[in-house]
């Protein structure tokens, strides 16, 4: 147990270490040691488009697609430029006890998600496990209208995974002027 824990602290460092330098994709190493796993990442976006002072939900699927389970999950996802931070929650189906780091409210920065393993296959027998998370941000009331929101989110794990394709993935969201509101 203590030998996991240091490695998951050195994971969250070196996805701290990754967001400073601007990584946003990792291979794994050939010799790296440990099960192979497929996991990747989704996102979506809502409400599209946004007004200046209104809110954006940032919907984040993690997904192990086996064969093996994946250990030393961690995602990594900015707060997009023109927001600040609202709040973060695990939306999964059974919530787990999962390690995260946010910005404090109304502040920028990283948001990073530790989960010291992900099952494969999960409770339901025939997939593998995903977990679930919603990011809010408000956008900020200066924002420049017409403009693009960008977002990206990073998953890497400990474990080996051949397709690091899946890895990042980026949404957008249109920033424009509120619809007028009739008399």
């Amino acid at each position: 147990m203590r030998a996991l824990f240091a490695y998951l602290v050195r994971a969250a460092w070196l996805a701290i270490l990754m967001l400073i330098v601007g990584v946003t994709q990792v291979r794994p190493a050939a010799a790296f040691p440990g099960p192979v796993a497929y996991v990747g990442v989704t996102m979506s976006a809502a409400p599209d488009p946004v007004s200046p002072g209104s809110t954006i939900s940032y919907y984040i699927d993690i997904a192990n697609g086996g064969p093996f389970g994946a250990v030393g999950v961690v995602l990594l996802t900015q707060i997009p430029q023109h927001t600040t931070f609202v709040s973060w929650r695990d939306a999964s189906r059974s919530p787990r006890a999962i390690h995260v780091t946010t910005p404090s409210v109304g502040g920028t920065g990283a948001v990073v998600v530790i989960i010291d393993q992900l099952a494969y296959p999960s409770t339901c027998g025939t997939c593998g496990e995903v977990v679930s998370f919603e990011i809010v941000v408000v956008v900020d009331a200066d924002a420049p209208v017409p403009s693009t929101i960008s977002n990206t989110a990073v998953v890497t794990t400990a474990s080996v995974d051949p397709e690091p394709r899946d890895n990042t993935c980026t949404v957008t969201t249109q920033v424009s002027d509120p619809a007028p509101v009739s008399p």
